[in-house]
């Protein structure tokens, strides 16, 4: 077996999976930086070194993950005489199993309805594993293969703590929040590492990359993959980029009425969040943890009484438990408005509809944002996160449907809590939340 050469940040991505208390390394964001490389040397010398250990290597499609990440496994066995006989490739149940018993099984990591906790995977034992091209994949995934490492004689083979490689490109989801700005800001968690390798990093990479990628037509799909931009990573399918909400801070505040949105927290990872406009101007944002419905209204009475916003103009998320905090709000005199996403919209267009409510508030925030309506000055990265998230679609011939919040917390990690709120407040600034009594169903936002 020849001498294994990997590149300075491919060598120190190595040193932190073998040699470091990280639990989780998350290395690319660019292309042609070595990331799978990187993967199968370390995968293969984990195996051939520690008999009887078993790994992963993921992707979300199984095709995809044989089709291209496998045939890099074969280059990295050929590249370094690594002898055929010493593994071999199961075709039917998809693993790579080497003689001395250690074995690496090939994931399919895609949503499933079926499945959407990714239960599939919650009885599997690992000794570590890859996931690869993480930017496709649900943080779910990511949060139920955590905890399947570390499970396979780890101890036996002091390989502790179990490790997860994350190789991606930038993109705006749960890569961006847990590794990309924490790592910027300086504030990684002590299990978290991320090393950012470009392609000008490698000098093993094929030759003439550099006028491939710098001959990119989409200068968002450039930015990505050449200069490793993550704050360019716009969704063509995205109801805003970051661009649009950067050109409303241009536009000149005109004080005005004062509206306010208020997302109430679902689940105890949520936060609960208050967002106020003054005339155009996003004046103020108020985030705090999940409080029972009795606290929450109390917060709010206070919000709205110190920044003179009239009960009527406030707009309540009562899809859940801010029906209580509605109710609640009730009881103490002050009458809010209803907002239930799921509802039926409150206009109509001949040119197009909406699905939904949501969608109609979503897409008038959009209108507000392109057409320059309104100012947003916040220098908050999870606002501005949050506000370029969501995807739309066309649904039929001319029927508009923006993506469900829980569509949008699978893919972000977390729930988009200040963005909603902002646009609850718009919606009620635009006037299109009708203040009239709605029967309340269950609805998902």
């Amino acid at each position: 077996m020849k001498e294994i050469k990997l590149h300075p940040k491919q060598d120190d991505a190595y040193e932190l999976l073998t040699e470091s208390r990280k639990r989780f390394v998350c290395f690319g964001g660019g292309s042609r930086g070595g990331k799978s490389w990187l993967g199968w040397v370390w995968l293969i010398l984990s195996c051939m070194q520690h008999p009887n250990t078993r790994w992963f290597v993921g992707r979300e499609e199984l095709k995809r993950l044989r089709n291209t990440t496998l045939m890099t496994f074969f280059k990295v066995c050929g590249e370094y005489n690594i002898p055929t006989d010493v593994y071999s490739y199961n075709k039917q149940d998809h693993y790579i199993e080497f003689e001395n018993g250690s074995r690496i099984d090939l994931l399919e990591l895609k949503y499933k309805p079926s499945d959407p906790l990714f239960q599939r995977f919650g009885s599997s034992e690992y000794t570590g594993g890859w996931i690869e091209e993480a930017g496709e994949i649900e943080h779910d995934a990511f949060d139920i293969l955590k905890t399947r490492v570390g499970q396979h004689r780890n101890q036996e083979y002091d390989l502790t703590p179990g490790k997860i490689l994350i190789t991606c490109n930038p993109e705006k989801n749960w890569l961006y929040f847990n590794f990309y700005l924490p790592w910027k800001k300086d504030n990684l968690h002590k299990d978290y590492a991320f090393i950012q390798s470009l392609y000008d990093d490698n000098p093993y990479r094929e030759p003439g990359t550099d006028q491939q990628l710098g001959a990119l037509i989409n200068e968002a799909q450039k930015q990505r993959l050449k200069h490793g931009n993550w704050e360019y990573a716009d969704d063509p399918d995205a109801l805003l980029s970051h661009s649009d909400l950067l050109g409303t801070q241009e536009v000149e505040i005109q004080k005005g009425t004062a509206y306010c949105g208020a997302d109430i927290a679902r689940y105890g990872s949520d936060s609960t969040t208050f967002a106020k406009f003054n005339g155009n101007h996003l004046e103020k944002l108020k985030t705090f943890d999940n409080k029972d419905n009795a606290e929450v209204a109390n917060r709010l009475l206070a919000f709205i009484a110190t920044e003179a916003i009239l009960p009527k103009n406030c707009g309540i998320d009562t899809v859940g438990l801010g029906a209580g905090v509605f109710d609640n709000m009730k009881e103490k005199g002050k009458t809010c408005t209803e907002v239930i996403s799921g509802a039926k919209p409150t206009k109509q267009y001949d040119s197009f509809s909406f699905k939904n409510l949501r969608s109609q508030m979503w897409w008038q925030f959009r209108e507000d944002v392109k057409n320059k309506k309104i100012v947003i000055d916040f220098n908050d990265e999870e606002l501005r996160s949050d506000l370029t998230a969501p995807r739309y679609s066309i649904v039929g011939e001319k029927m508009i449907q923006v993506e469900s919040k829980s569509d949008i917390k699978k893919r972000l990690g977390r729930s988009p809590d200040k963005g909603d709120a902002v646009v609850y407040a718009n919606a009620m600034r635009a006037g299109i939340i009708k203040t009239k009594k709605i029967l309340r169903v269950s609805m998902a936002g």
